[in-house]
């Protein structure tokens, strides 16, 4: 019986992970679209202005990852 629930846990936890592996690969498919649109407008500020977005969201997710839980209940 526990065998089963630690079964069932897992493939809820498969499930999800691959859900969420699909919704990055989903996300990256629109961003390339985004930057393969802009650069057929031929408009060199559209494309800085989405490689400052992303180059800022790609800061900001870094620094999200060597900031530990403990520390940011501390900034708050």
């Amino acid at each position: 019986m526990f065998i089963s629930h630690i079964y069932g846990a897992f493939q809820t936890i498969r499930k999800t992970d691959a859900i969420l592996q699909l919704a990055a690969l989903a996300g990256d498919f629109l961003l390339f679209r985004a930057f393969s649109a802009a650069g057929s407008l031929e408009n060199t500020e559209v494309v800085s202005l989405l490689a400052t977005a992303l180059n800022n969201l790609v800061t900001g997710e870094l620094m999200q990852m060597t900031v530990t839980p403990a520390q940011r209940c501390r900034e708050s």
